[in-house]
């Protein structure tokens, strides 16, 4: 979710509409939706483009996806786009299982929209789909980390194999995940690995691309930071917040800083269940972490919230990087926000006290 997200009874679908206050790609970039824009500044209408972020840059995405289901089924009609959404035919559920008040049925999915759209157009029997070869993550930011872990997949009928992978980037190499990841198609889970020894102290990006026989490509594009990292400063108190599987607040402790740089946190006495792990701080104390201009950090990263699986036992190595959120040098004329605060709600006082780890 970006932090201007709606949510609630009336939410159908997610779709993506960027976020300009982060750059997680090290591209130089807010993360926003690249969008087609009209220059007039120079008193003449130009063709121009610049990231936006919004609702009115998620829209677009579901708009077209109807567009595409119209095309193969020219009389689908308002109904029958209710009806699939509620059944999962055209999103991937995120969330509680279900519609729920956060994402809706889930986020919109192109390609089993189409899908759904063509089943209906041929009377319940769709077409075979071509080889559809997709790579998962198709953009890895490692920062400082030295390996992650891609897959290779067909989510089409046609079988299609990889023919061969290779890297731009003499710092960036591939290869099968274990000797029994990838099948005789070249589809699995491949490990991507980073050597930093030649590299002078900066932010790189490579691309890894994977040949496939029906003449096509994907590629996974990577971004690295080199350099030691600036520990210096004080990041004030840091709030570490465990959330449940559906984003609610649980507990909450108070990190110890241990210096350097390094903080740490414990939860204690935690139910077995799935949970994630944010933090950072409320510098103008309005009970919200992760707002512009606070530190915000999230297990493993902010974006990407990994489930932890607690059952009974002790977890430790859940460490991660905490960062200023900022959105200077970034296209932001258009930041549509609604009555939702941004941020992650902490509690006004900490729940249990903090024990640091040993």
């Amino acid at each position: 979710l970006s932090p201007y997200s709606n949510f609630g009874a009336r939410i159908d679908v997610a779709a993506p509409g960027g976020d300009t206050g982060v750059d997680l790609n090290n591209d130089g970039y807010g993360d926003g939706i690249l969008s087609t824009l009209v220059d007039d500044s120079s008193g003449s209408r130009n063709p121009s483009l610049s990231f936006y972020q919004g609702t009115s840059m998620a829209s677009p995405h579901v708009a077209g996806v109807f567009a595409l289901m119209r095309a193969v089924h020219p009389t689908l009609s308002p109904d029958d786009i209710d009806s699939l959404l509620a059944d999962g035919s055209m999103t991937t559920d995120l969330g509680t299982v279900g519609r729920d008040d956060q994402y809706g049925h889930g986020l919109i999915d192109a390609f089993k929209s189409v899908q759904a759209a063509q089943l209906l157009a041929n009377g319940g029997t769709p077409p075979p789909q071509p080889a559809l070869i997709v790579a998962s993550p198709s953009q890895i930011t490692l920062g400082f980390g030295d390996s992650s872990v891609a897959t290779i997949s067909n989510h089409g009928d046609v079988a299609a194999t990889v023919t061969g992978f290779s890297s731009d980037a003499s710092w960036l190499t591939i290869s099968p995940f274990s000797d029994t990841s990838v099948n005789i198609n070249g589809l699995g889970d491949y490990q991507v690995f980073v050597d930093r020894t030649s590299l002078h102290i900066g932010s790189y990006t490579g691309t890894i691309t994977f040949n496939i026989d029906t003449g096509g490509s994907v590629t996974i594009r990577v971004s690295i930071l080199v350099g030691a990292q600036d520990t210096t400063g004080d990041l004030s108190k840091i709030y570490v917040l465990l959330l449940d599987e559906n984003g609610n607040g649980i507990d909450q402790v108070s990190a110890s800083d241990q210096g350097n740089g390094i903080f740490d946190y414990l939860f204690s006495n935690v139910a077995p269940g799935l949970y994630r792990i944010i933090a950072g701080s409320d510098i103008d104390n309005d009970l919200f972490i992760c707002q512009l201009a606070e530190s915000c950090g999230g297990y493993p990263t902010v974006s990407e919230l990994f489930l932890i699986e607690a059952i009974n036992q002790n977890i430790d190595g859940l460490d991660f990087t905490i960062d200023i959120l900022s959105n200077f040098g970034t296209s932001n004329r258009l930041n549509e926000t609604n009555s939702t605060i941004d941020g992650f709600r902490r509690q006004r006082s900490e729940k249990i006290r903090l024990i640091p780890k040993e």
